[in-house]
């Protein structure tokens, strides 16, 4: 069987690893787009990396935003393993095609706008923009940040929808550079278990 047709199993730890990688390179990838809709709406760069910070307690702009940042990282690294584990270990998802890839990348993003994004939506940032918008001096930055916010929650829960589906293609073709060189390189040690690589 041709190395280019087979791939390996590799160890948990190789999964977690490449996962984190990917997933961090994704995380990376979308930052520019995260800022570049906040300007779109005439909201000062980091504004949505605040709001997160604030909805978890911190009230201090750039500690709120940097809380953020560093929240949406780690997120995009953990997507990452879970993706990989599960591509690694289920022989149906993977594949040498660069569609099934960029496929299952973009379902993997979706699934984390609706199960992830959408509740946090809902029951942790928008409460957290009412609670700002009570507690506010009048008239202030803050409060006028989360007056917007608010006025464009549609929006944003979309536009969100579209960075998610940007996040997921960039994970598939990721990974799909990372495993085909990967499993071409395994699959010529001898020792290791060969599986079918679906067309």
């Amino acid at each position: 069987m041709r190395p280019s047709q087979t791939y390996v199993k590799p160890a948990l730890r190789g999964s977690v690893k490449s996962g984190a990688i990917l997933g961090l390179g994704a995380a990376w990838a979308i930052f520019g787009l995260v800022l570049a809709a906040g300007a779109q709406l005439g909201l000062p760069p980091g504004t949505f990396y605040e709001m997160v910070g604030v909805s978890l307690g911190q009230s201090a702009e750039w500690p709120a935003i940097y809380l953020g940042f560093v929240l949406h990282m780690m997120t995009g690294a953990i997507i990452g393993i879970v993706y990989m584990i599960i591509s690694d270990r289920t022989r149906l998802l993977r594949s040498f095609s660069t569609l099934r890839w960029f496929g299952t990348g973009v379902s993997t993003g979706i699934v984390v706008w609706a199960v992830l994004f959408v509740p946090l939506h809902f029951f942790l940032v928008q409460p957290a923009l009412q609670n700002m918008l009570l507690t506010s001096p009048e008239g202030s930055a803050m409060q006028v940040r989360a007056e917007r916010l608010g006025q464009m929650s549609d929006s944003i829960l979309y536009g969100a929808l579209a960075i998610h589906f940007i996040f997921g293609s960039i994970l598939g073709l990721l990974a799909r550079i990372v495993t085909s060189s990967r499993d071409v390189a395994e699959a010529k040690r001898p020792g290791v278990k060969r599986y079918d690589a679906a067309a």
